[in-house]
């Protein structure tokens, strides 16, 4: 009693299955003895490895057979008298001699029972994309973010390659892709394609992937056909397709994934700045600072580097320090045009001739007194605006920043020539401006009637975006006579508020409506040039609103505004 027995002597066929199971097939291969007896076990489980990115390449859990079935398979092969580890290793040295294979299964062997036999349809593993062969990956798990298929980018080629052959999928999966994006069709549209598997299978043969058109413009024409009615192509709602029939992209580099997303754009462009921002924590030879003179020769408009595998463009800008300027490589043409006007800007004030005794005569007792009340901290404050708006209006006339020597002193040789002139427009337009600010302040101030405090609140607002310390250079010397026209609006509407307070109430509604649109998308997109103009076309639109015998520039109304900034807010959606 309590004496170990060895489990084959009592129940051999018991002792056999699980010597199976455990040693042969639940075993990690990792844990199998190196021994050539063994190599079967680990060349087994890379067929079962094979068999699982099967599953997940036909998207099912249900070809791999179950572990007792597994177990069926060995003991079917081994001679009834293996019942042990140790009649397995006796039998197993002397038959591997004459049968090598004899344990080996190929995929088939390991296939569930009662599965049907395995169709790979088209399931490539590699996407071939002009000259590159790029990994395909799949996954077969709607919970994860890569459910469907992965393709695998170099990257050094990230920036080859355009997004659009991969929305046809890999060719297996194409009539589920096309079922579903007919799903996402408006109801009234979908009812006229009914049964949709038999509408599937009628258009597919007429969709080339290699055609002139992307998926959706081919599929759009092929329903318009096949139902006779008109689907457009942004219908299409391939947003709400299952994660699987959207391909994901991994980009790797060293066998390293670096990234992954659905959007190949946002890859391309997230890799672009990061190489970017590589590149700019290095200091390129042409940068320096300090810079009082054209001193340096030329420079180019643009750089090319390498950082991250990426060709990267740079544009060099010259960068307004206050007391000198320097040299710095920026990301994009809108920054490099910014900054450059405002290098050069300085660069011009550094060598500005003197022109003190221009403004001295301008300068009377009413003129200082206006700029005391303006928003303006003091008269140099105003001179300083007025000298960086006739710079602006200089450089303007000579067709803007330069980037070589020759063309820096043909600038400057024109600046010395014209600022003294430019200045005095400057401020003829700015004292106008000032003083007519300075008297509507006064006028506003004495509204003081319950009913009128609205509108007076919308007059300040709109003199507060006028005029301001820095307004100046802001609106620029050619919009100057165009504020002073804006300011006299200001003064009509005042001077006749009480005639039809009603009536300036409801105007004053449906053009504050306007500027709160057009500040939304401000806040949302910058100050773009398109936005700018837009600013002045409601001042402009205020003229007609309030003071249109003065006449505005250009055709404004209530309903052409709106629909422009209807416009913007797709282009800003979009």
């Amino acid at each position: 009693p309590n004496r170990a027995v060895n489990l084959h002597r009592v129940d051999p066929a018991l002792s056999r299955a699980l010597f199976v199971r455990n040693a042969l097939v639940e075993v990690d291969p990792a844990q199998v003895p190196s021994t050539p007896n063994y190599a079967f076990v680990r060349s087994n489980a890379r067929v079962t490895d094979e068999l699982v990115e099967l599953e997940h390449r036909l998207r099912r859990h249900d070809l791999h057979c179950s572990d007792d079935e597994y177990v069926e398979r060995y003991v079917a092969r081994l001679p009834d008298n293996v019942v042990s580890r140790a009649h397995f290793e006796k039998w197993w040295s002397r038959h591997r001699r004459q049968h090598p294979a004899a344990l080996d299964f190929a995929l088939s062997d390991l296939v569930g029972d009662g599965v049907e036999p395995i169709e790979l349809l088209e399931l490539p593993t590699s996407w071939s994309y002009g000259d590159l062969d790029l990994v395909v990956d799949y996954r077969f798990d709607p919970a994860e973010p890569t459910d469907g298929l992965t393709i695998d980018v170099p990257l050094e080629y990230v920036r080859r390659l355009h997004p659009e052959p991969f929305e046809w999928l890999v060719p297996a999966w194409r009539p589920l892709l096309i079922d579903e994006l007919i799903r996402t069709l408006p109801k009234a549209t979908r009812r006229t394609l009914l049964p949709i598997p038999e509408t599937v299978a009628e258009i597919l043969p007429q969709l080339d992937p290699a055609g002139d058109t992307n998926l959706t413009t081919q599929l759009a024409a092929a329903l318009t056909r096949h139902g006779g009615i008109d689907v457009r192509p942004h219908e299409f709602q391939k947003s709400s397709l299952p994660t699987y029939l959207r391909p994901h992209f991994r980009v790797v580099d060293d066998g390293e994934s670096l990234a992954e997303d659905d959007d190949l754009e946002l890859l391309q462009r997230h890799l672009h700045e990061e190489a970017r921002q590589l590149l700019a924590k290095t200091s390129h030879s042409l940068e320096r600072t300090g810079l009082t003179d054209w001193n340096f020769g030329d420079f180019p408009e643009s750089i090319e580097a390498t950082g991250l595998g990426q060709r990267v463009t740079s544009y060099p800008t010259l960068i307004d320090d206050g007391d000198s300027v320097s040299i710095r490589l920026v990301a994009d043409l809108d920054t490099q045009a910014t900054m450059m006007w405002e290098g050069i800007r300085r660069l011009l004030l550094l060598h500005r001739p003197p022109v003190g005794r221009v403004l001295r005569n301008l300068l009377t007792e009413d003129v200082k007194y206006a700029i005391v009340v303006s928003p303006y901290d003091s008269p140099s404050s105003w001179f300083d605006d007025c000298l960086i708006a006739a710079t602006d209006e200089v450089l303007h006339r000579h067709g803007g920043p330069v980037f070589t020597e020759a063309k820096w002193g043909s600038l400057i040789d024109a600046y010395r020539s014209e600022l003294a002139q430019a200045l005095m427009d400057v401020a003829n337009d700015g004292v106008e401006v000032l003083q007519r600010a300075r008297n509507l302040r006064r006028s506003l101030d004495s509204l003081t009637a319950p009913a009128l405090q609205a509108s007076r609140s919308d007059m300040a607002e709109q003199l507060d975006r006028l005029v301001y310390d820095g307004s100046l250079a802001a609106c620029g010397a050619h919009r100057l006579r165009d504020v002073g026209r804006y300011l006299r609006a200001i003064e009509w509407r005042l001077e006749r508020i009480t005639d039809g307070l009603a009536r300036d109430r409801d105007r004053m509604i449906n053009v504050r409506a306007l500027e709160t649109q057009h500040e939304a998308l401000v806040q949302q997109s910058g100050m773009t040039t398109e936005l700018e103009s837009l600013m002045w076309q409601l001042q402009e639109l205020r003229v007609s609103q309030f003071a249109e015998s003065l006449g505005a520039a250009g055709a404004v109304s209530i309903k052409r505004t709106r629909a422009e900034l209807e416009r913007l807010a797709q282009v800003a959606s979009a």
